[in-house]
Parts: structure tokens; C-alpha cells; sequence
């Protein structure tokens, strides 16, 4: 049930069970101990304040997301 290879990064519990995958395919997991879903070695993207501030702008000049992305 446990698969203890895997430790938590919240807590650093090892006991961690599978639970699924994510939109991507990667596995996904659930620690038992501090009741926390995670994904191991994720890569999250962060935007810079700049590239936000543009998006603001663009959409206040009615332009959809599609096309600002694009």
C-alpha cells in the first residue's frame, strides 16, 4: 500500500501512496500524514511581473487570451 521509496516534501514522510495521474501523465501522490496531495519534480512555469503587467494591459484593450498567447 505505502510506497516507501518516495519521501513527502511537506513533511519528509516516506510513507506516500499513489493516487492517480495528473492532465500529463505524471503520477501523483498522497502523505497520509499531513494529509497533502503532490507531484514529485514538478516544473512550474512562473511569468515575470513585466509579461504580467503586458497581459493586464492587452486585456483591457478587449483582445482575447488566445490571441495574446499566439
Amino acid at each position: 500500500m505505502f510506497n516507501d521509496e518516495l519521501i513527502s516534501p511537506s513533511c519528509g514522510s516516506s510513507q506516500t501512496i499513489k493516487i492517480g495521474t495528473i492532465h500529463n501523465k505524471k503520477q501523483k501522490y498522497y502523505c497520509p500524514n499531513d494529509q497533502r496531495q503532490f507531484v514529485p519534480n514538478s516544473q512550474k512555469i512562473y511569468l515575470s511581473k513585466e509579461t504580467k503587467k503586458l497581459i493586464d494591459k492587452l486585456l483591457l484593450e478587449i483582445r482575447s487570451l488566445a490571441g495574446i498567447i499566439c
